[in-house]
């Protein structure tokens, strides 16, 4: 984060030297990056606070309110990138590119270099997030050094802006992919990765296992995954069949909060399950999978 910062001011600077809309923006970008860092990690810092009686899951969820937020700040910066670039594509400025292309191409050493901090971290959102904005930066950063080439060798000073554009649709595309994740995870949809109906049906093949319904999945924050369901079986209901259960979905799903409620229903209630799931540990009577 402090050294994405000090790149951001020294990007700052050198843009409003050269004249360059594309360093500008690619400092803009940068400094989206540092204040989705600083969210991230002190989301990161609350989320390890335990829980109260007032938050039961403590303050997980606040790491993916901070994607979100991150997420809306980048948005907004494609449109500010967007209007000045259109504004200059009209009246190409001159720009230094021969200086362009040595700070980005600095650029492009800092990002690459912050990536590598992210690189055993990408099963938690925020992490992944970084890591993904980091290379895109980097790649950015490349062409904003490419364009810099291009206008010292005198191909034209409306390349700056043209890239601009550019830049700002590489942003929008990776800023509406978290925004559409962080969303769905702040309103406690199914997380991208999980299908009920996979889970449903997984579960109907443990032995004694006949039907699985209210069945809820959602993200407590962006590493962990919690689930609530009803279970129907005919055999006694006892510790070792929950266990089973909730050992099933830890190790398959990676659902590490799951309740469960087992129902106890006859025999000649038991339905066929219309999923089977051919990866689950053992064959059960059959399942109702509907909800």
């Amino acid at each position: 984060m402090w050294l994405n910062l000090a790149y951001v001011i020294f990007e700052f600077g050198m843009g409003w030297f050269t004249n360059s809309v594309a360093l500008l923006a690619d400092a803009g970008h940068n400094l989206q990056d540092v204040l989705s860092l600083a969210m991230s990690a002190l989301a990161l810092k609350f989320a390890e606070r335990p829980a109260t009686a007032a938050l039961t899951y403590g303050y997980k969820k606040l790491t993916i309110l901070s994607a979100l937020a991150g997420s809306i700040l980048l948005t907004g910066t494609c449109g500010a990138i967007a209007w000045e670039a259109i504004s200059r594509l009209r009246e190409p400025p001159e720009v230094l590119g021969q200086t362009v292309m040595w700070v980005a191409l600095v650029g492009v050493v800092i990002n690459i270099t912050s990536a590598l901090f992210f690189v055993r971290h990408t099963h938690e959102l925020n992490a992944r997030s970084a890591l993904i904005h980091l290379l895109g930066d980097a790649a950015i950063s490349l062409a904003v050094a490419a364009s810099g080439f291009a206008i010292a060798q005198g191909l034209g000073s409306w390349l700056d802006p043209a890239l601009s554009l550019v830049v700002a649709a590489v942003i929008f595309y990776s800023a509406w992919r978290l925004l559409r994740t962080s969303l769905v995870m702040a309103m406690d949809g199914v997380p991208d990765h999980l299908r009920p109906e996979d889970i449903k049906a997984s579960l109907c093949r443990i032995q004694g296992v006949h039907n699985v319904h209210h069945l809820h999945v959602w993200s407590i924050s962006t590493t962990e995954t919690a689930l609530t369901a009803h279970v129907g079986a005919t055999e006694q209901a006892n510790n070792q069949l929950l266990a089973q259960i909730k050992a099933h979905l830890r190790d398959k799903f990676k659902i590490t909060h799951s309740t469960i409620q087992i129902e106890m229903i006859s025999p000649n209630e038991a339905t066929t399950c219309a999923t089977p799931d051919p990866h689950a540990p053992q064959t059960g009577q059959g399942c109702d999978t509907q909800n």
